[in-house]
C-alpha cells in the first residue's frame, strides 16, 4: 500500500482509502497472505504506520504488515 497522503488529523487522503480497501480485499481474499506499507511522509508519524493503523481498524491483522517508512517520494517507494 503506497502511502497517498495524509490529512490534518493523521488520516490518509480519500485516495488512500481506495488502496487500503483494495488491500484488505485482497487479504480477505486470500491474496495478500502480507500487506506493505509504503510511506515516510513529512509527518513525526510515518505514512506507513498512519496507513497501517487505518488498515487495522479495516480489519488486517497486524502480524502480517510490513513496514518501509523510509521514502518521500513515489519513485522511492520499494528501493528504500
Amino acid at each position: 500500500v503506497l502511502g497517498g497522503g495524509t490529512d490534518g488529523r493523521n488520516l490518509p487522503l480519500p485516495q488512500g482509502w481506495d488502496r487500503l480497501v483494495t488491500a484488505n480485499e485482497l487479504f480477505a481474499d486470500g491474496l495478500a497472505p502480507a500487506v506493505v506499507f509504503s510511506g515516510g511522509g513529512t509527518s513525526r508519524i510515518a505514512e506507513a504506520e498512519i496507513y497501517a493503523n487505518a488498515a487495522a481498524w479495516l480489519g488486517i491483522p497486524r502480524d502480517v504488515m510490513v513496514f518501509e517508512t523510509s521514502s518521500q517520494r513515489t519513485r522511492d517507494h520499494g528501493h528504500a
